[in-house]
């Protein structure tokens, strides 16, 4: 006649595993969950400052607020650089503005003309670069196994279609 007792002797490793393995997923759940959900709150509320901000910016450029002002359109196109996820939208509003509201016979205009082409260049070399390196990146993730449904391996990936495949990548 089984016991308990001789039950948990006989299986006191696969207990002990369980033991920790419940551990590891309770800490998991108290501790890691809340820092995702802090960090994802977080990363929503500066996306929606920085969208504020980059049409704060647009504005002052523009001169929504009033007559624009030169020295503060130089500081803008400058600030303007800073925001890479706007860098299209930027090259083009800079493209036009330049093109149909600024004299180059101006001397005036001339800072704002320079300042307007160094964003322009700064814009064009990194979000090219950036460019690059999307297509880049997925050309490398593709290793041959897009027909299994698989866009993008890192090495947990590898692991588990190692583990559940039989096979190595």
């Amino acid at each position: 006649m089984t016991t308990i007792e001789t039950i948990y002797h006989n299986h006191e490793g696969l207990f002990q595993i369980i033991a920790i393995l419940i551990g590891i997923i309770i800490g998991y759940i108290s501790i890691i969950q809340p820092i995702i959900g802090l960090t994802r709150s977080q990363n929503r509320i500066n996306k929606e400052q920085r969208f504020k901000t980059y049409h704060e910016l647009i504005d002052h450029f523009s001169g929504a607020n009033g007559t624009p002002q030169l020295d503060r359109q130089i500081a803008v196109a400058y600030e303007l650089r800073r925001f890479k996820e706007y860098h299209p939208v930027t090259k083009r509003i800079l493209t036009d503005w330049k093109r149909f509201q600024l004299n180059a016979a101006d001397p005036n205009h001339n800072r704002l003309i320079e300042e307007i082409n160094k964003t322009l260049a700064f814009i064009e070399m990194n979000w090219g670069l950036n460019d690059y390196l999307r297509k880049v990146r997925k050309t490398a993730c593709n290793m041959g196994l897009a027909s299994c449904g698989v866009n993008c391996l890192n090495l947990s990936a590898v692991f588990q279609i190692n583990f559940s495949a039989g096979f190595t990548v």
